[in-house]
């Protein structure tokens, strides 16, 4: 299956392109938020005995109409998106967390010089697109709660993120 918007190859299962970052298929947003709802219920009953839970009494969702009637990407302006290549993989990563700091250190075989990746940040989560010849590396890591994001570094094939 290709990405219907940049034609990308796609593997089974990804809910979003890794290229230009569309959601696979189209979704209205009420149903596509009841069905996160009903498997968030579904996990919960499944896993967690009802009564040792707490439920705020103060949770609201806002959902505003848009002129499409569907959920799209918001792409953030002003911010550096790399074309990927057809081949893109999930990079090696591991997280190290320190008092007030958090590190993140994502493995990029291949991958020469720091203006072959684009880092971009959104509220809650950081996108890291990379290119090593004709190979690319996509992955998303989400923001600690409690942290922000502090600044990168490349050297060794390496991208280090930090968090405070």
């Amino acid at each position: 299956m290709n990405c219907e918007n940049c034609n990308t190859k796609l593997k089974q299962g990804w809910n979003f392109c890794p290229n230009c970052g569309l959601m696979i298929g189209s979704y209205d947003m009420v149903e596509f938020l009841n069905r996160q709802i009903r498997e968030l219920t579904k996990r919960i009953e499944e896993d967690v005995d009802m009564e040792d839970i707490i439920f705020p009494k103060n949770i609201t969702i806002t959902i505003s109409p848009r002129n499409e009637g569907t959920f799209k990407p918001h792409e953030a302006p002003k911010q550096r998106v790399l074309r990927l290549p057809k081949d893109v993989v999930e990079p090696e990563s591991h997280e190290t967390a320190m008092n007030d700091k958090y590190i993140v250190v994502v493995k990029l075989p291949g991958v020469k010089d720091k203006k072959d990746i684009s880092v971009n940040v959104y509220s809650k989560s950081v996108e890291i697109r990379a290119i090593a010849g004709n190979k690319g590396y996509f992955k998303i890591i989400n923001i600690p709660p409690n942290f922000n994001y502090s600044s990168k570094r490349f050297e060794n094939e390496e991208l280090k993120l930090l968090f405070e």
